[in-house]
């Protein structure tokens, strides 16, 4: 039996393991995960003409497995948040998309600045890792308005359209301002 005081533990009926609503990998996942890793890594030195596929396939289980295993712990923390804040939290993502949006433009303008510009030493690093985090936060806030549509379609609010909207809004602007700032980055 769980105590209620008890944060990290297993439900009374057997059910995952949580930490303040949260729901943590099991022991299990976590093994598998490994074990698929270190299987791709043996292979990565066994086989040279499989190089390439292996890297892809190797960074895209773990960049997968973590998106994974942090997206359920943020779901399982979601739902047990109030629906009242899902429409709050969707102004929260669309005001950071807005800050995107001016990270996309002061991008542009470093991106073109003449190289022979010497500002750009101190300027060019700055604006990327100012890029980086706007990318990352606009990736989460996305996140953050696809919860915010999950929320508006399965559970009751109150005027359900409008949540769904700003959880849309939040999720394009989001998401908008991720694939221009790497089109600025990488010439695409």
């Amino acid at each position: 039996m769980v105590r209620t005081g008890d944060t990290l533990g297993r439900a009374a009926a057997g059910g995952p393991r949580t930490m303040r609503g949260l729901r943590l990998p099991s022991v299990r996942e976590l093994v598998l995960v490994a074990l698929f890793l270190l299987a791709g890594d043996i292979a990565f030195r066994l086989f040279d003409e499989w190089r390439p596929a292996l890297k892809v396939i190797v960074r895209g289980v773990l960049v997968g497995a973590v998106v994974f295993f942090a997206g359920r712990a943020f779901w399982s923390w979601w739902k047990t948040q109030p629906v009242e804040v899902a429409a709050k939290r969707a102004g929260i993502g669309i005001a950071f998309a807005v800050a995107g949006w001016l990270g996309v433009a002061l991008a542009r303008a470093v991106a073109g600045m003449s190289g022979e510009n010497y500002a750009l030493i101190v300027i060019a690093p700055l604006t990327m890792l100012l890029g980086a985090l706007m990318a990352l936060g606009g990736a989460l806030a996305a996140g953050l308005g696809l919860a915010v549509i999950a929320t508006g379609l399965t559970r009751p609010v109150s005027r359900p359209a409008l949540v769904v909207a700003a959880g849309l809004a939040c999720f394009l602007l989001n998401a908008g301002h991720v694939v221009a700032l790497a089109s600025v980055y990488w010439g695409a």
